[in-house]
Protein backbone atom coordinates (compact mmCIF):
# COMPACT_ATOMS: atom_id res chain seq x y z
CA UNK A 1 0.00 0.00 0.00
CA UNK A 2 2.83 2.08 -0.22
CA UNK A 3 2.95 2.87 -3.52
CA UNK A 4 -0.86 4.61 -3.52
CA UNK A 5 -0.48 8.01 -4.89
CA UNK A 6 -3.44 9.86 -4.22
CA UNK A 7 -4.96 12.78 -6.27
CA UNK A 8 -8.49 14.64 -5.95
CA UNK A 9 -11.47 14.51 -7.87
CA UNK A 10 -12.16 17.10 -10.44
CA UNK A 11 -15.06 19.08 -9.73
CA UNK A 12 -17.94 18.64 -11.98
CA UNK A 13 -17.41 22.47 -13.33
CA UNK A 14 -13.88 21.21 -14.93
CA UNK A 15 -13.78 19.85 -18.35
CA UNK A 16 -10.78 18.19 -17.74
CA UNK A 17 -10.44 14.93 -19.26
CA UNK A 18 -8.63 11.92 -17.25
CA UNK A 19 -7.34 8.81 -18.69
CA UNK A 20 -6.05 5.86 -16.68
CA UNK A 21 -3.03 2.84 -17.34
CA UNK A 22 -0.14 1.29 -16.27
CA UNK A 23 3.19 3.70 -16.01
CA UNK A 24 6.68 2.45 -16.63
CA UNK A 25 9.92 3.96 -15.16
CA UNK A 26 12.86 3.83 -17.61
CA UNK A 27 15.17 5.01 -14.93
CA UNK A 28 14.30 2.29 -12.23
CA UNK A 29 11.67 0.47 -13.79
CA UNK A 30 9.08 0.47 -11.14
CA UNK A 31 5.45 0.08 -12.36
CA UNK A 32 2.18 1.64 -11.43
CA UNK A 33 -1.07 2.58 -12.41
CA UNK A 34 -1.53 5.91 -13.32
CA UNK A 35 -4.05 8.72 -13.52
CA UNK A 36 -3.16 11.38 -15.50
CA UNK A 37 -5.21 14.35 -17.70
CA UNK A 38 -5.20 14.64 -20.96
CA UNK A 39 -4.05 15.39 -23.54
CA UNK A 40 -1.23 14.12 -21.78
CA UNK A 41 2.04 16.39 -21.20
CA UNK A 42 4.28 12.92 -20.98
CA UNK A 43 5.82 15.41 -17.17
CA UNK A 44 4.88 12.33 -14.86
CA UNK A 45 7.46 12.16 -11.74
CA UNK A 46 8.16 8.42 -10.63
CA UNK A 47 6.74 7.91 -7.29
CA UNK A 48 10.01 5.97 -6.50
CA UNK A 49 13.05 7.59 -7.85
CA UNK A 50 11.00 11.16 -8.58
CA UNK A 51 12.87 11.52 -11.85
CA UNK A 52 10.52 12.32 -14.63
CA UNK A 53 11.76 9.41 -16.80
CA UNK A 54 7.52 7.91 -17.28
CA UNK A 55 6.34 6.70 -19.99
CA UNK A 56 2.97 4.85 -20.36
CA UNK A 57 2.79 1.17 -21.27
CA UNK A 58 -0.08 1.92 -23.68
CA UNK A 59 -0.51 4.56 -25.46
CA UNK A 60 -3.91 6.70 -25.27
CA UNK A 61 -5.58 7.46 -29.03
CA UNK A 62 -6.65 11.14 -29.35
CA UNK A 63 -9.70 12.58 -29.81
CA UNK A 64 -8.48 13.05 -33.33
CA UNK A 65 -7.03 10.30 -35.07
CA UNK A 66 -6.60 8.61 -38.46
CA UNK A 67 -6.26 4.84 -39.48
CA UNK A 68 -4.58 3.27 -43.10
CA UNK A 69 -7.07 1.81 -45.45
CA UNK A 70 -6.20 -1.97 -43.53
CA UNK A 71 -7.82 -0.51 -40.63
CA UNK A 72 -4.36 0.33 -39.09
CA UNK A 73 -3.61 3.03 -36.65
CA UNK A 74 0.30 2.66 -35.89
CA UNK A 75 2.17 4.21 -38.11
CA UNK A 76 6.14 5.19 -38.33
CA UNK A 77 7.04 8.20 -39.04
CA UNK A 78 10.15 7.98 -41.61
CA UNK A 79 12.36 10.68 -43.21
CA UNK A 80 10.39 8.92 -46.27
CA UNK A 81 7.11 9.74 -45.33
CA UNK A 82 4.55 7.94 -42.70
CA UNK A 83 4.78 4.58 -43.20
CA UNK A 84 1.90 1.69 -42.35
CA UNK A 85 3.84 -1.47 -40.89
CA UNK A 86 0.68 -3.46 -41.46
CA UNK A 87 0.19 -3.23 -45.51
CA UNK A 88 3.27 -1.65 -46.17
CA UNK A 89 1.75 1.72 -47.57
CA UNK A 90 3.28 5.16 -47.35
CA UNK A 91 0.13 7.59 -45.98
CA UNK A 92 -0.97 11.25 -47.25
CA UNK A 93 -2.91 13.02 -44.57
CA UNK A 94 -2.85 15.97 -46.65
CA UNK A 95 -6.37 16.50 -47.67
CA UNK A 96 -7.43 15.93 -43.99
CA UNK A 97 -10.44 18.71 -43.34
CA UNK A 98 -8.91 18.82 -39.93
CA UNK A 99 -5.39 20.11 -41.67
CA UNK A 100 -7.19 23.33 -42.68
Amino acid sequence: MDNIVKFERPTKNNDSKFGTGKAYCLSCKDEWISVVELPLDYSLECPSCHTNKVTLKYPFVPDIYRECNCDNSLFYITPAGIFCPNCGDFQNFEDEEYLN
